[in-house]
C-alpha cells in the first residue's frame, strides 16, 4: 500500500493536472470506465497537455495512438521496448515463408437456423472436412489465417466462403488464443445468409456439414477432428448462447457483451491491462499511471521466448508490487472487453492489434487476517498507484462481471492449457505472485534471469 507522503503526492499532481486542464477532470477515469464498458482507450501514452475541451466541455479521450505510440515504455514497468513492428505474415506477396512476424488467425462457429432442424431443441454447426494432405478427412470449425490488406471480419467471411460454401457475416467475437505475441486466433460468432454447403472437393476443402454437438464430441473420441481444442469454442458458445437472453437487460450497455473490432490502428502487440481489486466493504480499486492517468499498457513482444502473454502481466506485477507482500496475491484473468485492429491499407500502415484484457487481484489464505482499510497490493513508489473507482456506470460493470463468471469473453493460452495449468471449463485458475507457490511457467526470480517454461 502506498504511504501517506506518496499518495500526497499523487493527489496533488491530479489537482494540479486538472487545474491547469479543466477538461481533465474525468479523463482520469475515462481509461478505466471506457475498458470496463468495452471501448477503446486513450491509454497509453496519453498526454494531458493534448486534451481538448469540446463545445459540452467534455474532455476528448482519444488521441493518435498510431502516431503517439513509439519504441519506449513507461520507465518502471521492467520492459526495454515494444518490440518489432508487427508486419503479418504472408508469403503469397513474395512467395517467401519469411515475410512477416504474426499470424493472425479465425475461427468461425455458425449454427444452423432453426428454420433449417428438424429438431429445434438439438444445436447443429457447421464443420468442413479437410482436404489438406496434412489432415485430409478430419473435420474442423472454418478457419485460416487473415491476409495482409484484410480485416479479422473480411477474413472471417472470405473463409467460411472458401471451405464451406456458405455466405456469412460476422456477429461477434466469442474468444481470443494467443502463444505470445506472434499468432493470436479470434474466434467468431456467424450467422449465415445465403449460400449452399459444399458437396464437390476443391483445394480449400472436402465438404461441410452442420453436425450436432453429440456427434462432434463422437469424432472427437476416434479422433476424426483435426484437432479437439474446438470443443472448448463450443463450451464457449453454449455459455454466450444462454447469456443472449440477458442482452436486452443490462448487459445490452457494454461492448463487450457483443464484442466487435474497434478500427483503430496500432503498430505493436499489447495489452491495455484492467488490475482491479475488490476489497471486503466492496469496493473497486484500479490500478493507474500517475502521470498518464491511464491504465497500463503492457508489450507483447516480451512474452516472445514464453509463447505466454501471461509472462509479461507477471512480470509486470512483481515489478510494481513490493516483494515482501507477493506472497499474499494472485490474479484471474476475467477476460477480454475490447479489441483493436486496423487492417492495412498499405505495407507501410501499422498492422498490430491492443486488447483489452481484465484482471482480478484477489487475496490469498495469508492475508486474511490483514485488516488494514483497502487491502489490495503495496505498490512500489514508482510509476503507479492505486485509486478508487467511484464511476457507478464502471462498479454496476464490474459487478455484472464478478458475479458471472465467464460473462467476458475469455482469454485462453494454450500454453497454459497444455501443462495442466488451466485446464478447467470456467479458465479461471489463479496464477499467484509469491515465490513459494508452484508456477510451470515462470520463474519467480524477480527481474533476474530468464523465465522458462
Amino acid at each position: 500500500m502506498t504511504s501517506k507522503a506518496s499518495q500526497a503526492t499523487s493527489t496533488s499532481a491530479i489537482t494540479i493536472v486538472e487545474k491547469e486542464f479543466p477538461a481533465v477532470k474525468n479523463v482520469r477515469k475515462w481509461d478505466a470506465r471506457g475498458a470496463l464498458l468495452g471501448h477503446p482507450g486513450p491509454s497509453p501514452p496519453f498526454d494531458v497537455s493534448s486534451v481538448k475541451s469540446t463545445p459540452s466541455g467534455e474532455a476528448t479521450q482519444r488521441q493518435d495512438e498510431t502516431s503517439a505510440e513509439t519504441s519506449t515504455v513507461i520507465p518502471g514497468e521492467g520492459f526495454e521496448d515494444y518490440g518489432e513492428r508487427v508486419q503479418i505474415f504472408d508469403k503469397r506477396r513474395n512467395g517467401s515463408s519469411s515475410y512477416g512476424n504474426v499470424s493472425y488467425v479465425v475461427r468461425a462457429i455458425i449454427q444452423e437456423s432453426l428454420s433449417d432442424q428438424k429438431d429445434s431443441t438439438t444445436r447443429k454447426y457447421l464443420m468442413i472436412q479437410e482436404s489438406k494432405e496434412s489432415c485430409r478427412e478430419k473435420w474442423y470449425l472454418p478457419a485460416g489465417t487473415v491476409h495482409h490488406k484484410e480485416s479479422l471480419d473480411e477474413a472471417a467471411v472470405r473463409i467460411v466462403k472458401e471451405e464451406s460454401g456458405i455466405i456469412a457475416k460476422s456477429s461477434s467475437v466469442l474468444m481470443v488464443e494467443e502463444i505470445g505475441p506472434f499468432w493470436l486466433r479470434f474466434t467468431f460468432t456467424m450467422e449465415c445468409f445465403d449460400g449452399d454447403l459444399k458437396s464437390v472437393e476443391d483445394s480449400f476443402s472436402m465438404r461441410s456439414q452442420f453436425l450436432t454437438e453429440d456427434v462432434i464430441r463422437t469424432m472427437a473420441s476416434k479422433d476424426q477432428l483435426r484437432d479437439v481444442d474446438m470443443l472448448r469454442a463450443l463450451n464457449v458458445a453454449r455459455k454466450v448462447k444462454r447469456k443472449l437472453p440477458k442482452i436486452d437487460s443490462a448487459l445490452g450497455n457494454y461492448k463487450w457483451n457483443m464484442l466487435k473490432i474497434q478500427d483503430i490502428p496500432h503498430k505493436f502487440i499489447s495489452i491495455r491491462a484492467v488490475f482491479v481489486f475488490k476489497n471486503d466493504e466492496s469496493k473497486y480499486w484500479i490500478l493507474q499511471n500517475r502521470k498518464t492517468l491511464g491504465l497500463p499498457n503492457l508489450p507483447g513482444w516480451g512474452a516472445l521466448d514464453q509463447k505466454c502473454l501471461h509472462a509479461i502481466v507477471f512480470k509486470f506485477l512483481v515489478g510494481v508490487f513490493k516483494k515482501e507482500n507477493l506472497h499474499w496475491y494472485s490474479y484471474k484473468t476475467m477476460g477480454v472487453t475490447c479489441v483493436e485492429h486496423k487492417k492495412a491499407e498499405s505495407p507501410h500502415d501499422p498492422q498490430g492489434l491492443r486488447l483489452t484484457v481484465l484482471f482480478r487481484i484477489l487475496k490469498d489464505e495469508h492475508a486474511a487476517a490483514r485488516k488494514q482499510k483497502n487491502d489490495y497490493p503495496d505498490v512500489k513508489s514508482n510509476t503507479y498507484v492505486w485509486e478508487e473507482l467511484n464511476d457507478i456506470s464502471s462498479a454496476e460493470a464490474l459487478s455484472e462481471i464478478f458475479k458471472s463468471p465467464n460473462i467476458l469473453p475469455p482469454l485462453h493460452s494454450p500454453v497454459l492449457i497444455k501443462i495442466g495449468y488451466a485446464a478447467n471449463d470456467q479458465y479461471q485458475s489463479l496464477i499467484h505472485l509469491d515465490t513459494w507457490h508452484s508456477n510451470p511457467l515462470f520463474s519467480t526470480s524477480y527481474g533476474k534471469g530468464k523465465k522458462t517454461l
